[in-house]
């Protein structure tokens, strides 16, 4: 299968401005595609094995190529570190946060071990890359808001020193998604104004939205707002 050709077949022109308009920015051609003819397309690749020389064609030209990668990542039955490897082959070219937070989902294989996935997320995050912080973030926030974690992944959010707008954002919405489960660990480290006054802010306002959230507490919540000056 030529996958290019494929992908011509499912662009839509009408579509293309508004995903374009979800990434400022962005580097790579975007053919606009919508996800679920991608999923649809990765899982007929992984399922008649055409997808290897692909996964080896980086960078990529389109987007979409890009967020097919990462959805091929996640219907392949292969061992978690051969998935590991593809992941960290994959990561240096990821350059927005859609491509990022939409790859590895759902893939049985990455999670099959919460412990060793646990060691690679720490790796991903003691980097200088922004999209290899922000991938383990979002893995944070996915998988590892648990008793046996979450003490570390505390330590974890704290020591990311990086002010980048996308990191400051995955940040948010791990500490907002926390808040609903860990009100009290998390709580504190907004009284104790523990991250950048963006985050803080994020973070609350994240909670305030979620359904998830008591409205007493969104009430509480409201009250460790960061007021600006002047």
């Amino acid at each position: 299968m030529n996958i290019k050709e494929e992908l011509h077949k499912l662009k839509n022109d009408s579509y293309m401005s508004f995903a374009k308009s979800l990434i400022p920015g962005i580097q790579e051609t975007v053919l606009g595609i919508r996800n679920p003819d991608l999923k649809a397309l990765a899982k007929t690749l992984v399922k008649n094995k055409e997808y290897e020389d692909f996964l080896k064609e980086l960078p990529h030209e389109y987007h979409e190529e890009n967020l097919l990668h990462g959805y091929i990542l996640s219907y392949l039955k292969v061992s978690q570190d051969e998935l590991f490897d593809l992941v960290d082959i994959f990561l240096p070219y990821v350059t927005n946060w859609a491509v990022c937070d939409t790859m590895v989902r759902g893939s049985k294989a990455f999670t099959k071990n919460l412990d060793k996935l646990f060691f690679k997320v720490k790796e991903w995050i003691n980097t200088d890359s922004v999209y290899h912080i922000r991938f383990g973030v979002i893995n944070l926030m996915s998988y590892f808001l648990k008793d046996k974690y979450i003490n570390e992944v505390i330590d974890l959010a704290l020591s990311i020193k990086k002010d980048d707008y996308y990191i400051n954002m995955s940040l948010s919405w791990l500490n907002a998604t926390a808040l609903i489960d860990y009100y009290d660990e998390f709580k504190s480290l907004l009284v104790n104004k523990s991250f950048n006054t963006f985050v803080h802010n994020k973070s609350i306002q994240k909670a305030i939205e979620s359904f998830r959230i008591k409205d007493n507490l969104k009430e509480e919540l409201k009250t460790l707002k960061i007021k600006k000056k002047g």
